[in-house]
């Protein structure tokens, strides 16, 4: 299974923020001497970009999210603030204020990131402390266990910035499988888990000592000698074996101040590196076998050097001696033409840091150079002899050369190690781009020979040193690699890294164990150690980098770093080329490069034969994928109809998805048999991007039969399966446009309102940010009161006001949602949302329009007071107000309801007064039913004048109206009334609202909805 970028939950990058589960990462800092330092602890692996945007601020942006833990940062002297700049959700980007005129490094140790911040050197330097650095309190998160290395397809939809020419493909490619079972290894030792680190690790206490002087490091994944002096300004490094492809890398903080390594032919067996240093400095030397340091620093050396002793023949006293140096561990003489001078420069490489002759000395015959590994001199005749003897080097002449007498020195003598490799070409022709893999060379003999090979390398294993066991653990790596079994290379890689752990130091190591790890499937981690700095100048690497951004559906950064020149994998093992040159062509047909993509097929075609079933199903899909772009719809199903038939289930499925898309696009297909085929592949292939793929294509078909919860819920399940690679993202913004589209269109008219507000609440995370999000939830609910789903309608605008409105906007829909509230019969919650949108409208420049809406404010807060029976506060309240009909019918209605009958009568005959009701005119509904009502006030209130009075006045104008029978009722005497009368009195009561027109006007919003 792929190992993803990112390892986090469900990330919706385009949504609204979520309490999605994230890493925490501690931070903390220190104050050294020189500089300031920040580290961020993961606890897993980091991928991180660190750019300055603008002089001293330096952007530091991880690739995954994650809650940083500030509370242990201090300011420090070079370091002003370091403050989280992303979203909840997003990636993490920190930003880290600096110094305008200070230098700064960076750098990946493990699991942690390292910044250090030089001292200004014009500011003030950091305090003269002791380094230390306060850990933040925070446990680390788990690291997720390896998934198994079973290999599947990585799928992504077209990434929306690229815009080819051609539409990119789909599904891309599965690596092949290993052929052979972990039994052959069996006899591999099971690699130890490496304890957790308790304080720095090696590479952090190496970066601290570091700080001041700088630190040229050669390392390998063979053992080699190595010699190291100084002559003319220029620091020498001559090495003893010519295969060598890494050039020395130099770290420090003025590195760009030593010139760039040239190099120096040597005689057979050897390679030499020189750079021009910038100033005195003492040159001390470390390691030896595989990893080699040497430190260029102003502090004295810490270890004595090898001093010479003298060798006498007898009776000779002016001549017949020789120089010896007592250096065991001597691997090599080489002889190096110094450019400059033109003279011979014989050195000695050696295979331990400790072996070195020390400050130059000058010899009637010869010249020590000052030499910090092994030993460099330089002769003044033509028969001085620079000779490898039993426990050290000697320098000699025929006759002796002219030394002092001393006493003879006791010789060691120890079994002299070497390491043997054929020549690489590369290594040593300048014209040639500089390879790091032999992989024909380290087959070995291929399948066949390797579990014999790795055997003869396990049973020698015993007799060897640390140093011996790892470089053979190595070589069994690179067999394994070579015989494209990446599991395997990857377990002997940790293996030798558990042995040795500063072999991870190693440029060398670093691209083994990257291009293993990519094999391997573990993208992620594979395509950061492809990644050092110390890899940039390696050709080779760039196509195990695209294969690497490839598997992580980085599918932009790959076609970025694919090269144009197939010559490298052209030489490759056969089955690493069926893995690499499918993967690659696959990246070229992503971006549309149709013929580059042909061209790699075409090498893998002439040897159709022997290729796995796997490939020639890839090949054939690739090929369809060709024709597709190039607008061959036939001859793309020619190659795509037989894989759904075929035994390879990766391959018929994606044919199937692939196939099914293109005859939708072409309307050779309907929509329903599209939908159909694609309900079948999704129980053809599971649990990978794939499954995606085809879920993201399968969702978007339901929307566009407008199916929403059925296609929304796919949709959901695609981001699941692929939780941070670019389909997620893709098919989050797609979710997200989706859903805004479908709330903000004519679409929400033809949706029912249960089902409208059914997808909502399920699917609610989706509401887009800023205006859209407010225009989509009040079109929602203005969809809701339509029908009368007042209640859900209240809390839709009740969440707008609490989380997302401000200001006026906020106070203009408070009044709708009070009006909704009281429409609903809930008065409880009316008077809190009009106090937030009194304070607002109170605090707003006093306009009609403001005035208007205070006005509407207090009649609902009235209304609100009336329902809650604090009757005489609501008239309190309209009391303020000059009369009006809107205010006397409000008025009525609460003394109505409190049973005030005086007093509605009194309102409803201010009523009457505003109808300006003419004798002669007849009467409207409207008005029959207001006089009507002040008729049963007048009764209830047993006013039986003013009862006469209006039985005088509109007796025969109610006549003529549908309220004449009830008009007679009321009015009648008393000694007339019958038990039926007060019923039907009764029953008008209880059915008079005469406030209901002010509320209706708010069942239609007054805002506009698009």
């Amino acid at each position: 299974m792929v190992r993803l970028f990112l390892l986090t939950g469900v990330c919706l990058t385009a949504l609204m923020p979520m309490a999605w589960a994230q890493d925490r990462v501690a931070v903390r800092t220190g104050t050294h001497s020189d500089y300031s330092r920040v580290v961020f602890d993961w606890g897993t692996s980091a991928p991180y970009d660190l750019k300055q945007v603008e002089p001293g601020v330096l952007d530091l942006t991880f690739r995954k999210n994650a809650v940083p833990d500030l509370t242990a940062v201090e300011k420090l002297p070079n370091v002003s603030s370091v403050e989280k700049l992303s979203a909840d959700g997003e990636n993490l980007k920190i930003r880290i204020r600096i110094p305008t005129d200070s230098k700064y490094r960076h750098f990946l140790i493990g699991d942690r990131v390292v910044v250090d911040v030089y001292n200004s050197a014009t500011g003030a330097k950091a305090a003269d402390a002791p380094a230390q650095e306060k850990p933040a309190e925070i446990a680390k998160a788990p690291v997720p266990a390896e998934k198994p290395a079973a290999e599947k397809p990585i799928v992504t939809p077209p990434v929306a910035e690229a815009a080819p020419t051609a539409t990119p493909i789909a599904p891309p490619i599965a690596p092949a499988p290993s052929e052979q079972g972990a039994a052959e290894v069996a006899a591999v030792p099971a690699v130890p888990v490496a304890p957790v680190e308790q304080g720095p690790s090696v590479l952090e206490q190496e970066a601290a000592r570091i700080a001041d002087p700088h630190v040229i490091t050669v390392s390998s994944t063979e053992e080699m000698g190595l010699a190291a002096f100084e002559r003319n300004g220029y620091l020498w490094i001559v090495i003893d074996r010519p295969s060598l492809s890494v050039l020395p890398q130099i770290n420090g903080p003025k590195k760009e101040d030593f010139t760039p390594f040239e190099k120096v032919t040597t005689s057979e067996g050897g390679i030499a590196y020189r750079t021009r240093m910038p100033g005195t400095a003492t040159i001390e030397g470390e390691g030896g076998g595989l990893i080699w340091r040497v430190i260029v620093s102003p502090k004295d050396k810490a270890v004595e050097p090898t001093p010479p002793t003298r060798e006498f023949k007898s009776g000779d006293d002016l001549r017949g001696g020789s120089m010896v140096w007592a250096m065991p561990l001597v691997t090599k003489n080489l002889t190096i033409t110094d450019p400059d001078v033109g003279d011979t420069i014989m050195v000695a490489t050696v295979d331990a840091a400790d072996q070195f002759a020390g400050s130059e000395r000058n010899f009637v015959d010869f010249e020590q150079l000052n030499s910090s590994i092994g030993l460099a001199v330089v002769p003044k005749a033509d028969d001085v002899k620079f000779e490898k003897r039993a426990g050290g080097i000697a320098v000699t002449r025929p006759g002796g050369l002219a030394l002092s007498r001393m006493r003879d020195v006791t010789q060691r003598i120890i079994e002299q190690k070497t390491a043997g490799e054929i020549e690489n070409p590369a290594a040593t022709d300048p014209t040639k781009v500089p390879r790091m893999f032999d992989f024909n060379r380290w087959m070995m003999g291929g399948l066949n020979a390797l579990h014999d090979n790795q055997h003869i390398l396990l049973a020698g294993m015993a007799d060897k040193d640390k140093s011996g066991r790892v470089q053979d653990l190595l070589m069994m790596a690179k067999m394994n690699m070579a015989n494209d079994r990446g599991q395997e290379a990857v377990g002997l890689l940790r293996f030798a890294e558990t042995e040795m752990p500063d072999i991870k130091e190693s440029p060398e190591f670093l691209a083994l164990r990257g291009v293993a790890l990519s094999m391997a499937s573990m993208f992620e981690d594979g395509f950061r150690d492809l990644n050092n700095p110390a890899l940039k100048t390696y050709p080779e690497l760039d196509y195990w980098r695209a294969y690497a951004a490839a598997g992580l559906e980085d599918w932009q950064q790959a076609k970025k770093l694919l090269p144009t020149d197939m010559t490298v994998v052209a030489e490759y093992p056969r089955r690493l080329q069926e893995r690499m040159l499918l993967r690659l062509a696959e990246i070229a047909l992503r971006s549309g490069e149709v013929k580059a993509a042909e061209a790699m097929l075409g090498m893998l075609q002439k040897e159709q034969q022997h290729l796995q079933p796997w490939t020639v199903a890839s090949m054939d899909y690739l090929r369809g994928e060709a024709h597709r772009q190039n607008k061959e719809y036939a001859k793309a199903e020619e190659y795509w109809k037989p894989l759904l038939t075929g035994k390879d289930d990766l391959y018929r499925a994606k044919a199937g998805l692939a196939l099914t898309m293109l005859q939708l696009e072409q309307g050779t297909i309907k929509l329903e048999e599209a939908v159909d085929r694609l309900e079948g592949l999704r129980y053809m292939w599971r649990g990978d991007e794939l499954e995606a793929q085809i879920n993201s294509r399968l969702g978007k078909l339901y929307l566009d039969q407008a199916r929403y919860m059925k296609g929304f819920s796919i949709l959901r399940d695609a981001v699941a399966m692929s939780p941070g690679t670019d389909i997620s993202n893709d098919v989050a913004y797609m979710m997200t446009d989706s859903f805004k589209n479908l709330f903000l269109s004519d679409a929400l008219e033809k949706m029912s309102p249960v089902d409208a507000i059914t997808v909502y609440e399920e699917f609610r995370e989706l509401t887009p940010d800023g205006d859209d999000g407010n225009r989509l939830i009040r079109r929602l609910a203005e969809r809701l009161v339509d029908a009368d789903l007042l209640g859900r309608a209240a809390n839709l605008l009740q969440y707008q006001i609490d989380y997302r409105l401000q200001g006026r906007e906020a106070a203009d829909t408070s009044l709708r949602l009070a009006a909704i509230y009281l429409l609903s019969d809930n008065p409880n919650p009316v008077l809190r949302v009009l106090d937030k949108a009194t304070t607002t409208y109170a605090n707003l420049p006093k306009d009609d329009s403001v005035n208007q809406k205070l006005r509407e404010a207090a009649m609902l807060r009235a209304r609100a007071l009336s329902d809650l029976k604090r009757v005489d506060e609501a008239l309190t309240i309209l009391n303020t107000y000059p009369p009006s009909p809107d205010i006397n019918r409000l008025r009525a209605d609460i003394a109505w309801n409190a049973g005030r009958w005086q007093d509605a009568a009194i309102a409803l005959q201010d009523l009457i007064v505003d109808q300006a009701i003419v004798a002669e005119r007849p009467l409207t509904q409207a008005q029959a039913d207001i006089i009507l009502n002040r008729a049963v006030a007048l009764n209830l209130a047993g006013d039986r004048v003013a009862l006469a009075n209006m039985r005088e006045r509109f007796g025969d104008q109610m006549l003529k109206t549908s309220r004449s029978k009830l008009f007679d009722v009321v009015t009648r005497s008393r000694t007339s009334t019958l038990s039926s009368d007060r019923e039907s009195i009764a029953a008008l009561v209880s059915e008079v609202d005469l406030f209901k027109d002010f509320l209706d006007t708010y069942r239609a919003s007054d805002q506009p909805s698009n």
